[in-house]
């Protein structure tokens, strides 16, 4: 059950930034599925998951950025924070026993394409030239 669709529009053209992008959208897509199938403890564990992974695929974003030499890192660092903020709170809401999942998958597809469209489209370019020739391992990409 799908509750959002990856589309090209939101391929950056950076291979492990595309992949890491669409794996958010796959845990959001788990998380909807655990909500309708009405399954608490996997819709716990998704949520972790899901915000675990968010978390490092920020950092891994912003430590690119510093080594690219980003000259927005600061602003791009902090919409993150201010995400981050927003998203302990569904978190910590979430294990006082409210029944968040709904509310955070919505606000995780609008933030994660409007950033992607908006925000990540800007440092595109600059990671582009930094990152010619460079080879990730596949792990980072999942």
């Amino acid at each position: 059950m799908k509750y959002i669709t990856w589309e090209p529009r939101l391929n950056t053209g950076i291979e492990i930034i595309d992949a890491q992008h669409q794996r958010i959208v796959a845990y959001i897509n788990e998380l909807y599925s655990a909500v309708k199938g009405r399954d608490k403890r996997l819709v716990s564990n998704t949520i972790f998951q899901l915000l675990d992974y968010t978390q490092s695929h920020l950092r891994f974003e912003e430590e690119l950025l510093e080594a690219a030499g980003y000259v927005e890192l600061e602003a791009h660092r902090a919409v993150h924070s201010h995400f981050e903020r927003r998203i302990h709170h569904y978190y910590k809401r979430h294990n006082d026993g409210q029944d968040i999942a709904i509310p955070l998958i919505s606000e995780l597809r609008l933030w994660l394409t409007t950033h992607i469209l908006h925000d990540d489209r800007e440092y595109v370019p600059t990671l582009l030239r930094y990152m010619e020739g460079i080879t990730f391992p596949t792990s980072i990409a999942s």
